[in-house]
């Protein structure tokens, strides 16, 4: 009896898998317009082409967009004009995972974040955070894209491209 109670609670405590990216690989930081991040400072991003798919599944609509990577709450209906999305291409080596585990332990080809790169995640995004590594939708619990960090001095190191979210959700992000 002990033993079907705790293979049923790890089971509904288990990760998903995660996805390895390659080698060489464009990233987005989604934000507010008027946000800004220090050459030092992680930042929270996804692959860019997951984006670009979660933001064709859900019909161009930027609400719906930012609930699923954690950035407003379930009932928030934000104005497409107050967000942009940077793209860079970078290497694997410089992403890190933001997840519960051992920092520097390798998790699909990257490794858990050191205490310092960890997100604090507070609000909305907590609603977001699943500690394994992905996102879930903050307005429905989904599992929704694999989440990294990067730091802003790694990530523009080959340059970097700012849209306004509308292109990215016309379907127009380069």
């Amino acid at each position: 009896m002990i033993g079907v109670l705790l293979s049923v609670l790890s089971s509904a405590w288990a990760c998903d898998a995660l996805s390895e990216p390659p080698a060489a690989v464009q990233m987005a930081w989604v934000s507010q317009v008027r946000a800004t991040v220090g050459a030092d400072a992680p930042m929270q991003v996804v692959r860019s082409t997951e984006l670009q798919q979660l933001a064709s599944s859900r019909g161009a609509d930027v609400a719906s967009v930012l609930r699923a990577i954690g950035l407003v709450g379930p009932h928030a209906e934000p104005a497409v004009e107050d967000w942009k999305v940077s793209f860079f291409d970078v290497s694997r080596d410089a992403l890190c995972r933001p997840m519960a585990g051992v920092a520097g332990d390798v998790r699909s080809g990257v490794p858990i974040c050191e205490d310092n790169l960890q997100d604090r995640w507070r609000g909305t995004r907590a609603r977001a955070w699943t500690g394994c590594g992905y996102l879930q939708d903050v307005a429905t619990g989904a599992r929704t894209l694999d989440v990294f960090r990067l730091r802003w001095a790694d990530a523009v190191k080959d340059g970097f491209c700012l849209l306004p979210i509308a292109r990215l959700l016309a379907g127009r992000p380069g």
